[in-house]
């Protein structure tokens, strides 16, 4: 989207708003952004993964079948996750150049057409996966485990609209410099998750269903939180005015152009986890499905600090190439690779030297009762 210099100045002004402090830092030191928006995702990230494997604690605990189940299930979720991260993604980087050019009317223009989109596709993405879950946990080769998977993934996919709308909106924050906002947003979630997964799952005996439900309804409550600040607090620096709201293909395209390179890669993992549950069903039993899945959340833990540092990066090299500052973006992206490559060998090392006692957790009883 080409950007008149003249009228870059005028829509940095744009209804009045003043630019925020999560906006000036985009706007400031390219090291000092990076480390100043990636610590709080960061941090987030953590407790994502951290509630995510405590989910997995607990559904271990109704045996074998529902781990199996949930094994089967992840790869469709990291498919929603693929689709509405690059979106936010997408969208977000779209935000940041518009910042960093001081085009504050193209930003808003921008995040509202991410909003409808993210709507249209979520929709698009619930209703074929929820009306032939069965057949395709079946075809998938969950065999005696696809009604428990059937029951998992039925919550997620009605949950789906939830789940993309709180990945957008996060993104969003974080395009304008606002991660500690965002990581506010993804902590409640993921404490609010690691509450309700025993109360749904055991005391209301919804058994891998209440999983499920307990998932949709934290990010939910995120998604208010979210919405809140976006859309009936107004204290954002992006605006959205759904009212005056007018479909620009030129804008829709730039999202995409991103949004697909980086979906590409999510989306072929959640395909190669999709083959590689069939292969193992072949030569082995669900039984290995649910090993596999469980070593596959345990490897997210190294990831999740790159992660983080991977969402600042976008923001802060998207504000500097929107001011054709490219020395600035270079900068960013050389310092954020450096460190987060350094993250990422301590993050490893410590996988690989704790991998058996992370994974003896995941040991339950056959009774259903966990235990050490």
């Amino acid at each position: 989207m080409k950007i008149n210099e003249d009228e870059s100045e005028v829509s940095a002004g744009y209804s009045g708003k003043k630019e925020t402090n999560g906006v000036k830092i985009l706007q400031g030191d390219p090291k000092k952004a990076i480390i100043k928006l990636s610590i709080p995702m960061i941090v987030a990230m953590s407790v994502q993964t951290i509630y995510s494997l405590i989910d997995t604690y607990w559904v271990s605990g109704l045996g074998a079948d529902a781990l199996a189940a949930m094994g089967f299930v992840f790869p469709f979720f990291f498919i929603s996750m693929a689709l509405s991260n690059g979106i936010g993604i997408g969208g977000g980087s779209a935000i940041s150049r518009m910042i960093g050019a001081r085009d504050k009317a193209g930003a808003d223009n921008v995040a509202v057409h991410t909003i409808i989109v993210i709507i249209l596709l979520s929709i698009a993405f619930t209703v074929p996966f929820y009306l032939f879950a069965p057949q395709l946990f079946a075809l998938a080769g969950a065999g005696k485990a696809t009604g428990l998977a059937v029951a998992y993934a039925r919550a997620i996919f009605l949950g789906s609209i939830i789940i993309f709308f709180s990945n957008v909106a996060n993104a969003i924050l974080r395009s304008e410099g606002d991660s500690k906002r965002a990581m506010k947003a993804m902590i409640l979630g993921g404490v609010l998750n690691v509450i309700l997964d025993p109360i749904f799952i055991y005391t209301l005996n919804m058994g891998i269903a209440g999983a499920a439900w307990a998932t949709v309804l934290s990010i939910g409550v995120s998604c208010v939180m979210m919405a809140n600040w976006l859309f009936f607090k107004k204290d954002t620096y992006v605006a959205f005015n759904f009212k005056d709201f007018r479909f620009e293909k030129s804008i829709v395209k730039e999202i995409f152009s991103v949004a697909l390179p980086a979906s590409a890669q999510q989306l072929s993992m959640s395909l190669s986890m999709i083959f590689m549950n069939y292969i193992i069903v072949l030569v082995s039993s669900t039984d290995g499905v649910a090993v596999y899945a469980t070593g596959w959340r345990i490897a997210t833990i190294a990831t999740s600090p790159l992660l983080g540092m991977a969402t600042a990066v976008i923001s802060v090299c998207g504000a500097a190439i929107g001011a054709h500052d490219y020395i600035k973006a270079k900068a960013a992206l050389s310092y954020s690779t450096r460190v987060g490559f350094l993250i990422e060998c301590v993050a490893g090392a410590f996988i690989f030297a704790f991998a058996m006692p992370i994974a003896s957790i995941f040991t339950q009883s056959e009774g259903g009762t966990p235990h050490n």
